[in-house]
């Protein structure tokens, strides 16, 4: 026993072993109901995940607990959109990645794709998800539109330059490709303009997605592209 086991019934019991308990402590032991779960005809990826599960020491998130709720058909068309390579360009950390943030940004596209006026977080977009039966296909295949538009505009980054491709900015950045005409703008705007005392800087530092900060992220956005020719044509010195 630990050194700093409570005593059991009166009984110091902390730092001792089994056969130096009384026989009543062994009997507690000896008596003791465990549950266990089983799981049958797991595929290989459901074992590895349930193992991860198991082994944190900390809650689920929000997106892990609706994780649960989400139909099939939501969960494989979800699971076949994150598997385009746009995803490997956004800089994900080992731990948004363990914690399924990448499919809560495909949750986003798909509210989004469906035109919900909601929070692109949090209980909104958890209960539109895990409400949702399954993604009808028009949404689907505007989806992968914009994947892969988003995509041809940072093909060419290099490592270092899609460091600052991060999930808040790929939020808006999908609601903006419906206007973007010039795939140079995206690195203009993130990288070669970008500062964090700008209006959007300051709005990115804030990280947030609910509906108020992505509508004003998206409308600096376009207002950006709009006046984006003139600045090309007459940069600021």
């Amino acid at each position: 026993m630990s050194k700093g086991t409570a005593d059991f019934n009166g009984e110091a019991i902390a730092g001792k072993r089994y056969d130096e308990l009384s026989s009543e402590a062994q009997f507690e032991f000896l008596t003791y109901n465990f549950t266990v779960t089983e799981f049958r005809e797991c595929s290989f990826e459901e074992v590895e995940e349930m193992f991860y599960r198991v082994n944190q020491s900390v809650p689920l998130t929000s997106t892990e607990k609706t994780r649960v709720k989400v139909s099939p058909a939501v969960r494989e068309t979800v699971q076949e959109l994150g598997q385009h390579l746009f995803f490997e360009k956004i800089a994900f950390t080992n731990a948004d990645r363990n914690r399924y943030v990448d499919e809560q940004l495909i949750w986003q596209f798909i509210a989004s794709a469906s035109n919900q006026d909601i929070d692109f977080r949090g209980a909104s977009l958890n209960q539109f998800i895990s409400n949702l039966d399954e993604v009808p296909a028009s949404v689907t295949e505007l989806i992968e539109h914009k994947i892969d538009f988003m995509d041809t505009a940072f093909r060419n980054w290099d490592q270092t330059q899609r460091k600052v491709l991060k999930k808040v900015h790929v939020g808006s950045l999908f609601q903006v490709v419906d206007y973007a005409l010039e795939n140079s703008w995206s690195e203009s705007f993130l990288i070669g303009r970008y500062s964090v005392d700008s209006p959007y800087g300051q709005l990115y530092q804030k990280g947030a997605t609910s509906k108020g900060f992505v509508a004003k992220r998206f409308g600096l956005m376009l207002k950006d592209m709009e006046q984006f020719p003139l600045q090309m044509e007459f940069p600021n010195p």
